[in-house]
């Protein structure tokens, strides 16, 4: 991989993990094309939440940001003939568990589906506990082994 290559695929790795995504589609798409960026092994790839943090008291709304280790994330193609391999897109689950391997994640409640690329959404919370799980799924969204997190959250009553 030449240099110019390797710097544009950083360039668009990054516009992609800033939510800048949906802003730069076409230069993403003309630029970038379908590749994806290769991700370098350093062990298992995983999702978790970069904010908030599992126990953590909160007031409404509530900034919920997922991040991913060892493994690429990107938007769903609009068309599938093949899930890609290695590339994933979020889902924050509501009160609700980790589905089992295999599993197409509904697109109803209480899933919210982040098939544009993007990690992260504001979410305004009535005072109470709340468990949230980020759950991985391939391009036709199944779930995959080991690429899930749940958390708990409280939120507080304003002051």
């Amino acid at each position: 991989m030449n240099h110019e290559t390797r710097d544009l695929q950083r360039m668009c790795s990054t516009m992609a993990r800033t939510g800048l995504l949906a802003c730069t589609l076409v230069f993403l798409t003309v630029a970038c094309g379908d590749a994806v960026p290769e991700v370098e092994d350093d062990g298992e790839p995983r999702v978790f939440f970069e904010q908030p943090q599992d126990g953590e008291t909160l007031t409404s709304p509530v900034m919920v940001v997922f991040g991913s280790e060892n493994i690429q994330v990107g938007a769903v193609p609009d068309e599938v003939d093949q899930p890609r391999e290695e590339v994933i897109h979020y889902h924050l689950g509501f009160n609700a568990d980790c589905l089992p391997p295999g599993t197409v994640i509904p697109e109803a409640d209480p899933w919210i589906h982040f098939g544009d690329g993007g990690n992260e959404i504001e979410m305004p919370l009535e005072p109470g506990q709340y468990r949230l799980t980020v759950q991985a799924g391939d391009d036709e969204h199944r779930t995959l082994e080991g690429l899930c997190e749940t958390i708990e959250i409280t939120i507080e009553p304003d002051e």
